[in-house]
């Protein structure tokens, strides 16, 4: 195995057809990866037309990349050659170009799961057949762990609810893998088609790619030149179908293949008590933070029925109190934000992360969203529904709901999002806190039997401009702001502005302030400085290597440790 950029630099104008590149945490893999496509530009590679194109596994790790590229000036000519997109986005691409060839009748409609759950009738409880499981060749498989599916009821449901979408168009983010690689079988010459657009493929955090998405690049694998960027150690989807088996199976694929391992740390050149985590975490040595300078350890005080349930039965009963005053008593998120830093606190599931995030901002404390991929697309649900119904019900509910989507907390006043819709027009009219007297004025204005397409408009953008700047969701608002302003609303130039905001912008960085995740969301980010709250289902270092890894990296600073102690008895 060749060692360094260097020798990366050296191969990649003239590899035969694939490099294997092992890329830790904090190695520059993004300044090496735009590099790359530098060299290949510049020294004859691309004809005029071709791009190299980089495949990412979300928008954020697109914008880590296109942060890396606006270094280079304008007016090189790497902006000429380079695409970067993540799977879904070039998914989409070819599929609204060729949706005929898969027998769509209409143009794509994407919702969330419990939208296509109402629309198709199917239990809230239940699964979507078509996504949640999927269709190769003539067998079906379940997406999480690519098992195949003999059972006669469930191909019969995913048939069903394929041919229910081949009707209406309408579709989830899950079903983008299962119709990408239909339009490839439909149409192979496709492949050769984008290959001959995109001759060099670099693929990142390859370790993390599911059977689908295989699926895809075999096809291109054929005709294009590929680079791997991979780290077997930051593996942490294998719920999502990632496999140890992927990155040994790329050696079937290309027995010539070059491999190459970045060694040295740039991220943490300076602070070797964090490198020394890290490599003791990689080579499963010994989970210790003796030396931890940059960061400290502190205690999150537990009471539990007894200290033989701090390993098992604690994980359901925790309170978020123990997690939240052990933090501030720490005294770590208030210096952090009056040094204008970024800080994420790292805890196991999403309902400690909801929890926290409520008792944070019930104390004052704006949490920034980490991710905005679902509410923006329950948002843009909303909005189309909003602008076709006629009911006055209907219309002030989903104004409502809008209204909420567009603040950082996504609730008025002391009614979460997830409860306005069973508020009724009588119900939210006789409310007298400011927030809604702002609204309900707002709406006064408004003959709410006879509403037109443009009063909704001008409604809407009123609403959300009562507002104020601190308690503004500005991805959510500024998506608002933007249909409100169209000179003609339909479902598809709605889906066209969501399409934009949601494949082709991304956030630049992470910008200073408090965030709250699991330990899976925080992959692909990197904040000042991270608190992670160590679960003790996960201090097992032989079993939960990769998910240390990855919630000790996302650090740029500072790495402060949250550890149980038992302390008594509830």
């Amino acid at each position: 195995m060749l060692i360094g950029q260097e020798e990366l630099y050296k191969q990649v104008l003239n590899f035969n057809n694939a490099i294997y590149v092992e890329a830790p945490a904090g190695c520059g893999k993004t300044h090496s990866c735009i590099k790359c496509v530098d060299i290949l530009s510049n020294n004859g590679k691309l004809k005029d037309f071709q791009k190299v194109l980089i495949l990412t596994f979300s928008k954020n790790a697109r914008a880590q990349i296109l942060n890396e590229l606006s270094k280079y000036n304008k007016t090189e000519s790497i902006y000429k050659h380079i695409e970067i997109s993540n799977y879904h986005s070039f998914y989409k691409k070819y599929l609204d170009k060729y949706r005929d060839l898969l027998g769509f009748k209409k143009e794509f409609t994407i919702v969330d799961d419990d939208e296509y759950k109402e629309q198709f009738g199917i239990p809230k409880k239940s699964k979507i057949a078509f996504g949640d499981y999927y269709k190769l060749l003539d067998k079906y498989y379940q997406s999480s762990d690519n098992q195949e599916i003999t059972d006669i009821k469930i191909i019969k449901n995913y048939n069903s609810c394929y041919n229910y979408s081949k009707e209406t168009g309408v579709i989830t983010f899950n079903m983008f893998g299962i119709l990408i690689n239909e339009l490839f079988a439909k149409s192979p010459k496709l492949i050769e088609l984008i290959s001959h657009d995109f001759p060099y493929i670099f693929l990142d955090e390859y370790q993390d790619t599911d059977d689908l998405q295989e699926n895809f690049l075999v096809g291109l694998f054929q005709y294009s030149k590929c680079i791997f960027f991979a780290d077997p150690i930051q593996m942490i989807y294998k719920f999502k179908g990632a496999s140890e088996d992927r990155l040994t199976k790329l050696k079937e694929f290309f027995p010539s293949i070059i491999e190459i391992k970045f060694e040295e740390n740039y991220r943490y050149k300076t602070k070797t008590d964090i490198v020394s985590i890290l490599e003791n975490i990689r080579t499963g040595t010994n989970l210790s933070y003796a030396y931890l300078i940059n960061g400290k350890v502190f205690d999150v005080k537990i009471k539990l029925d007894g200290p033989e349930d701090f390993r098992t039965k604690f994980g359901n009963n925790i309170h978020p109190s123990s997690i939240f005053y052990s933090i501030l008593n720490a005294k770590i998120i208030d210096i952090a934000l009056k040094k204008q830093k970024s800080i994420c606190i790292l805890v196991r599931t999403n309902e400690m992360v909801n929890k926290l995030c409520l008792m944070f901002d019930e104390n004052k404390y704006k949490c920034n969203e980490i991710s905005d991929s679902k509410y923006m697309l329950k948002l843009n649900i909303i909005l189309k529904k909003f602008f076709n119904v006629t009911d006055k019900e209907e219309v002030i509910n989903y104004a409502l709901q809008i209204f909420s989507l567009c603040k950082y907390n996504k609730r008025i006043e002391d009614v979460m999002f997830e409860n306005i819709k069973e508020l009724s027009f009588v119900q939210f009219m006789r409310k007298r806190k400011e927030e809604f007297v702002k609204l309900q004025n707002v709406i006064k204005k408004y003959n709410l039997d006879i509403m037109t397409i443009p009063d909704k408009q001008k409604m809407i953008s009123q609403m959300i401009n009562t507002i104020s700047k601190e308690n503004k969701n500005y991805t959510a608002y500024n998506f608002v702001d933007n249909i409100v302003r169209l000179d003609c609303i339909s479902e598809k130039n709605i889906d066209n502005i969501y399409t934009q905001k949601q494949y082709i912008s991304s956030y630049t960085n992470i910008k200073p302030g408090l965030y709250v995740a699991n330990y899976y969301q925080c992959k692909g980010r990197e904040f000042d400085e991270v608190i992670v709250i160590l679960d003790p289902q996960i201090e097992d270092l032989e079993k939960n290597r990769n998910i240390l890894y990855v919630t000790h990296s996302r650090m740029k600073e500072k790495l402060f440790i949250g550890k149980y102690k038992f302390i008594g008895r509830k």
